[in-house]
């Protein structure tokens, strides 16, 4: 309610003023002693105020509604309290139950758009909602006086507040629209209405007051009307029916209420004559809705229609081709203006000509009528039909001509339709193309590189032997072919900006890529110039050279030079990790063995000096044994040595070789099934050794908490080891390349562990040599897992 401004609510305080001053009206037309009054007026035309305005509305309305009308019914008339809410309910669940569920139902509430709408707004604002409002008041009258009869309510009401809403909603939106729009010019434009009503307003006046009551000429009176009714629907649509219908309603209900309207007799009461009047008026008033709505309708086809009319007539008379209509015979019965001026005749002077009166000499009229007849038995699918004509003046033009058929709107052929565009521009450039095309054939055919003819689509209309052999398509199949069937670099929409790229610069040279029939894909160096060009055609001619080759040979050299400079900077960085490797323990040795020479130290630091000399010399002899090694494989220098290996021993010498090192910086080192009995198997002992040696010092290198597990099982032909520990881990970038010489994954933070990078190589290589393979589990941070699977021999 806060969105809604002060203009708003001045709408809706004028809605309830209107509705009560309806109701004032509504309450006064009563006919005692039954007391019928026209009180559906007013909840007709709640239910018309609720469909023009928006739902925004709907709540603030009835908040201002409920207290008016509870108050005023309860001054101006003597109903009981109870009765009051009662019937102000059942009004209102009719006017805004309809409201809202019409407004879900149909596309535009605010008018009927079609014979779906008009009947869904019987079906449910005329029929089911007042049902429902009927069923509840005649319910409370029955609860509040037995004796009354609730089928007699019921059908009083129903048809009262059915007929009601039937025209006073719709004449509610219909005179708003109508208003909303007024002009003296419309007024006067709707002059028979007003005559149509004074008409009625007489008849009905003189029916009531100088026929002496008779209820039967009254009813001819009545029926007389009808017709004008009908005339007032045909002639101004709904707006014309409803504002006829409403004075025909509201007048022959209360005089029959009064006793002076038709079925008022003896044996009719007054409330029976006017429920059967009320029936009778709703089967007319329902006629006169579809008939004004279908003229509505059809007027507004003709309007459509007519303007559709004006504008192709527009288009006809602005497009610069020509549009020619003729006859079965020929006979041309239609030609707009530029077809006029394309054969340089004054307007409407082509009509009634036959459509080959300008061709240029005997056998293009034969040839013409020829085809014309073919199209008329055959009806094929027309084709562009090129012919020379002669204009007024005796110059020659050359015209391509786009039939289609023409038929009337019950399908019969009665003649075509034809688009004719002037191509002399392009004939005579066609013809100056092909006498150079035909001079430069011999060269073209002869060529070695590759000669593609297409025109501004992509559409290939020539090649020469040599492009047929470079793609694997005979000429045949690519004079069939367009040349995005063939491209794979250039999407279509690149291959229009390339096109448009050639016809800025007038020639362009590029590289791309072809596919060719046996699903090759080749690389070619195109050369491309254009051949003719007009506003809207062109030819593009191209040599095109297969480069495949020189392009595999580029990419094998770039490859070859990254890998001697890959190569020359691994070296390097070997010379110089190297250098740091052997210098660090060198100067351990010679550092401490100059200190063994002073005379002042005691056995514990003796000892402790001798201890660090052992350990740099054991550091010293493995780097050298590891580049000995990694030498010797690249050599390919090592054999095999095939022994017997009992697997319980060799887990234990593994265990005792790196137990202590691991415990050194506390970590856990554990084998797993170590216990393999007596199980022996042939295999190259020092190397399988060799390879668990450099997985498991990797490990504890790389680990500075955690643990180091070594996992053992064993299959009919390999035997599965893997080294699990609890380290920094491994990016999956480097999965692959950690295996290489001379390669280390750099830490990001530091590189506080220093090395050759030759381990996990010297271990992949020796696996390689035993026919095995190694593999590598890791994540960054979450630790590594190294497998390795190596074939054995039982005994």
């Amino acid at each position: 309610m806060n969105s809604l401004s002060r203009t708003d609510w001045q709408k809706i305080i004028l809605i309830v003023i209107g509705h009560l001053i309806l109701m004032y009206w509504a309450l006064n037309l009563v006919a005692p002693p039954n007391n019928i009054s026209l009180m559906w007026l007013p909840d007709g035309y709640l239910l018309g105020i609720l469909l023009l305005i928006d739902k925004r509305f709907y709540i603030p309305l009835l908040f201002i509604l409920i207290p008016s009308i509870i108050l005023f019914e309860f001054i101006y008339t003597n109903r009981p309290i109870d009765l009051i809410v009662v019937f102000l309910s059942a009004n209102l669940i009719e006017s805004y139950g309809a409201a809202i569920l019409y407004s879900l139902i149909v596309r535009n509430k605010k008018k009927f758009e079609s014979f779906s709408d008009l009947a869904k707004f019987l079906l449910l604002c005329v029929l089911i909602l007042p049902s429902i409002s009927a069923t509840i008041g005649a319910l409370m009258l029955k609860y509040k006086n037995p004796e009354l009869r609730f089928l007699d309510i019921y059908r009083t009401w129903m048809l009262s507040a059915g007929l009601g809403i039937l025209f006073v909603a719709p004449l509610s939106l219909y005179t708003f629209k109508w208003f909303k729009s007024v002009s003296w010019q419309k007024v006067k434009e709707h002059y028979l209405l007003w005559i149509l009503i004074f008409i009625e307003i007489i008849a009905i006046s003189n029916a009531t007051f100088f026929l002496e009551n008779n209820s039967h000429i009254y009813l001819l009176t009545i029926f007389f009307i009808f017709p004008l009714l009908i005339i007032a629907a045909v002639k101004y649509g709904l707006f014309g029916s409803l504002l006829f219908s409403s004075i025909l309603v509201v007048a022959t209900i209360q005089l029959t209420a009064l006793g002076n309207g038709p079925f008022t007799n003896e044996s009719l009461s007054a409330v029976e004559a006017v429920i059967k009047l009320q029936s009778y008026l709703a089967l007319f008033l329902i006629s006169s809705f579809f008939i004004a709505l279908a003229t509505e309708n059809i007027r507004s086809a003709n309007k459509i229609s007519n303007d559709t009319r004006r504008k192709l007539q527009l288009i006809f008379d602005t497009v610069p081709n020509g549009i020619q209509v003729n006859s079965l015979d020929g006979t041309i019965t239609y030609s707009n203006p530029a077809h006029h001026r394309i054969l340089g005749y004054p307007d409407r002077e082509l009509i009634g000509k036959p459509i080959w009166f300008a061709e240029k000499d005997k056998e293009g009229i034969n040839k013409l009528k020829t085809y014309l007849q073919h199209l008329i038995k055959e009806k094929p699918k027309p084709i562009a039909y090129i012919t020379s004509n002669n204009r007024l003046d005796g110059s020659t033009i050359w015209l391509e001509i786009n039939w289609d058929y023409e038929y009337d709107v019950r399908g019969k052929h009665i003649g075509f339709i034809s688009i004719i565009s002037d191509i002399t521009d392009r004939k005579l450039a066609n013809e100056k193309l092909q006498i150079q095309l035909n001079k430069n054939k011999k060269t073209v055919q002869t060529t070695l590189d590759g000669y593609v003819l297409a025109d501004q689509n992509g559409d290939i209309k020539d090649v020469n032997p040599s492009y047929s052999q470079l793609i694997g398509y005979n000429r045949r199949e690519l004079l069939k072919m367009n040349i995005k069937d063939l491209e794979i670099t250039l999407s279509p929409e690149e291959i229009g900006q390339r096109i448009q790229r050639i016809l800025k610069l007038k020639a362009d040279r590029f590289e791309t890529k072809h596919r060719t029939k046996n699903n090759k894909i080749i690389d070619l160096d195109v050369s491309i110039a254009i051949l003719e060009q007009n506003e809207s055609e062109f030819l593009l001619a191209a040599f095109v050279r297969d480069i495949t080759n020189q392009k595999k040979l580029t990419r094998d050299l770039i490859k070859a030079k990254e890998k001697a400079e890959e190569s020359d900077l691994l070296k390097s960085e070997f010379l110089k990790n190297m250098s740091h490797e052997i210098r660090t323990p060198l100067n351990g040795i010679l550092g401490f063995t100059s200190m063994l020479e002073s005379t002042s130290i005691d056995d514990i630091k003796k000892n402790r000096y001798i201890e660090i000399i052992n350990n740099c010399g054991d550091q010293l002899l493995k780097i050298i044994d590891n580049i000995l090694e990694i030498s010797a494989l690249a050599t390919g220098q090592i054999k095999v040595n095939s022994q017997k290996t009992y697997l319980t021993d060799f887990l234990t010498d593994i265990g005792t070789l790196h137990e202590g090192k691991a415990k050194k910086k506390n970590l856990k080192f554990s084998i797993k099934n170590k216990d393999f009995d007596d199980i022996s198997f042939l295999i190259d002992r020092e190397k399988l050794f060799k390879i668990m040696s450099n997985l498991i010092d990797n490990a504890i290198k790389f680990t500075s908490k955690g643990y180091i597990e070594i996992d053992v099982n064993l299959s009919d032909k390999n035997i599965l080891l893997s080294v699990n520990d609890s380290g920094t881990g491994i990016s999956k970038k480097y999965h692959r390349t950690i295996f290489n010489r001379f390669t280390q994954e750099k830490n990001s933070t530091s590189d506080l562990e220093s090395g050759l990078g030759l381990g996990l190589a010297i271990a992949r290589e020796n696996a390689i040599l035993l026919g095995g393979k190694i593999t590598v589990e890791s994540t960054k941070g979450e630790g590594s897992k190294f497998n390795v699977s190596i074939p054995i021999t039982y005994e």
